[in-house]
């Protein structure tokens, strides 16, 4: 039988020890889309400490490619499957600091990779994240390469060219 100290709210748990408790924050399930554009913000995940976060992508990833910053050190369970990320951090990104995860998709379609940051939030933690990734058309990357030579990109030649091999 487990002993309690004088004033203990949980037997076996003596107060005071460790500070005050960590606030309640609100769990969430939300959808994030991925895009391709490099002017588009890093989408947040938000994560705390002991609080299971799933990243739930909408095609298969490829599970070798996934990178989580501080995998080893601050995290208490990183588990990659055909379609899933689940994260359990055991510390949380401290005020201000941004925690980089990686994920490359296994077909290659553009984007080819998903990039988040991980935060932490005083009030609310993701425990789903459902990933929708933006695929870009044939059309519309041809479109984009019109314009680009119009435009006059640096390093860009829209001629196609002949490679002769000797």
């Amino acid at each position: 039988m487990a002993r309690s100290s004088p004033g203990s709210t949980y037997p076996g748990r003596p107060r005071g020890r460790g500070g005050p408790a960590p606030p309640a924050r609100e769990r969430q399930e939300r959808q994030v889309v991925v895009s391709s554009s490099p002017d588009e913000p890093v989408p947040e995940v938000r994560v705390a400490a002991g609080i299971a976060t799933t990243l739930v992508f909408n095609v298969p990833i490829d599970r070798a490619s996934v990178e989580v910053e501080g995998q080893r050190t601050r995290f208490r369970l990183v588990d990659v499957g055909e379609r899933t990320l689940f994260l359990k951090p055991l510390v949380p990104p401290g005020d201000g600091e941004r925690l980089g995860v990686r994920v490359r998709y296994k077909d290659g379609v553009s984007p080819a990779f998903a990039v988040f940051a991980l935060v932490s939030h005083p009030t609310v933690v993701d425990t789903r994240v459902d990933v929708a990734r933006i695929q870009r058309s044939p059309e519309v990357l041809e479109a984009e390469l019109a314009q680009c030579s119009r435009e006059g990109v640096k390093g860009l030649d829209p001629t196609p060219r002949l490679l002769r091999i000797v």
